[in-house]
């Protein structure tokens, strides 16, 4: 069994958020069966919150990397350790009573709000959004950008990081005729290569062109067995990092 709780303050700056979380929260209930609830941070107790932040902290480090609250992000906890409810809304997800993962938190530069969390566990259930993304991506990220010539003589580093209207672009890039969105995980599987596609549609959509510009390309360490066929069906281009012995 799933489910997810929403925590929040009404009176906090965060308050024109909770309409749309709301409405997020609903559709996720409606079309996955998750459990849900909303929790109003008046009607916490001081014991609750304590169990509720034992609870983030027990989630697994390589599933929401770092969740308390820096100068460059607001995360789910303060400095002092305490739930963060007064800077923003905090979705934690449980299976089986078991606290899974939550929103918003930050692995290595990669950080994700609760909206767009929810949309992806709605659009691909849990176990597709929560695919591990690992630690390696950002450095694989920063090789590419460095070296875009690994992807193609002409390819060009156009922008990292790049938020559209369905998600954020790791890597956005071009050739001598078409733009190019790339995703980077350790492990891919299907939601690896809908997640590429949903961002080249987003961005092709903001930005008024067409699909047949936009080359989707998957980058990844590994990946699930039926993966090629799925990307070889979306025209999406994979590729493997692998080592070369030279010596």
């Amino acid at each position: 069994m799933w489910r997810a709780v929403l925590l929040l303050d009404s009176n906090a700056r965060y308050k024109e958020r909770i309409e749309v979380l709301r409405g997020l929260l609903s559709e996720l209930k409606n079309k996955r069966q998750f459990d849900t609830s909303l929790v109003e941070s008046s009607t916490i107790t001081p014991d609750e919150a304590s169990k509720f932040a034992d609870e983030i902290r027990c989630t697994s480090p390589q599933m929401r990397g770092k969740i308390v609250t820096s100068r460059s992000h607001v995360l789910p906890l303060s400095g002092k350790k305490n739930l963060n409810l007064l800077n923003t809304p905090i979705l934690v997800l449980y299976r089986d009573e078991k606290p899974v993962t939550v929103y918003p938190h930050l692995i290595g530069t990669f950080h994700k709000e609760i909206e767009d969390g929810l949309r992806e566990i709605t659009e691909y259930g849990p176990f597709g959004a929560l695919e591990s993304r690992g630690l390696l991506e950002d450095p694989i990220v920063k090789i590419l950008a460095d070296d875009p010539s690994l992807l193609g003589s002409k390819v060009k580093t156009v922008a990292i990081e790049l938020a559209t209207s369905t998600g954020k672009i790791d890597l956005l890039m071009k050739d001598d005729r078409n733009i190019i969105v790339v995703e980077v995980e350790t492990r891919a599987g299907d939601f690896a290569v809908a997640q590429v596609c949903r961002l080249a549609a987003g961005y092709c959509k903001d930005n008024g062109l067409s699909m047949e510009k936009a080359r989707r390309i998957l980058v990844c360490r590994s990946f699930e067995k039926n993966v090629v066929e799925t990307a070889r069906s979306a025209d999406v281009e994979l590729y493997k990092i692998a080592l070369t012995r030279q010596a």
